[in-house]
């Protein structure tokens, strides 16, 4: 079993300990079986597959989850996670910025592009991963467990996805896609400082 936050792969900090969603037409994420239990430290046991579409999703989650704690020092994680940056940008203390790629088995070539903007009561996550000719078909659908409703379209050319979270400490945004153009992950953050 690998321990992850409840909802790790969108800005579990942002939700804090209740999260609120806007229940919108055509809802993801429901199901008949409830959400796993959290224990104390707001930890959820989730047995994952050792699928490599799972562990693609958590790793790209986890880093970008890590973007909304500590944006500082986004280039190390990036290279410690196995990633390399193209390029980085530091202007000033106030917006910080990554772009790399990475090799994922199972799943092909993923670019990053990511940025963090501070602002005196404010702080702006932007994190996508893009995968271009995927070597099958993504299926995003252990995030429909993790998270609450959204809203999803599937269509002759793919699926698509879209979250939102409210929560304590801001608000967090996640746009899913798996078509015949590849896949895409983007989270996009809003927080209060």
């Amino acid at each position: 079993m690998m321990r992850i936050a409840a909802a790790l792969l969108v800005l579990p900090l942002i939700a804090g300990p209740a999260l609120a969603q806007k229940n919108i037409n055509n809802p993801v994420g429901r199901s008949d079986t409830p959400p796993p239990a959290a224990d104390d430290t707001g930890m959820t046991d989730i047995a994952l597959e050792e699928d490599p579409v799972d562990r693609f999703l958590l790793e790209i989650g986890a880093y970008c989850d890590s973007l909304t704690e500590t944006p500082e020092a986004m280039e190390t994680r990036a290279e410690d996670e196995g990633w390399t940056p193209e390029v980085t940008s530091t202007e000033g203390t106030f917006l910080e910025s990554i772009s790399g790629y990475k090799t994922f088995e199972g799943v092909g070539d993923a670019s990053l592009l990511a940025f963090v903007e501070t602002y005196p009561n404010h702080r702006m996550v932007f994190c996508r991963v893009d995968v271009y000719g995927a070597a099958e078909p993504i299926d995003f659908s252990t995030l429909s467990g993790l998270l609450p409703e959204g809203l999803s379209k599937t269509t002759d050319t793919g699926s698509y996805a879209a979250w939102e979270i409210a929560g304590d400490r801001g608000e967090g945004f996640l746009h899913v896609a798996s078509d015949d153009l590849g896949f895409y992950f983007q989270l996009t953050g809003i927080l209060n400082n």
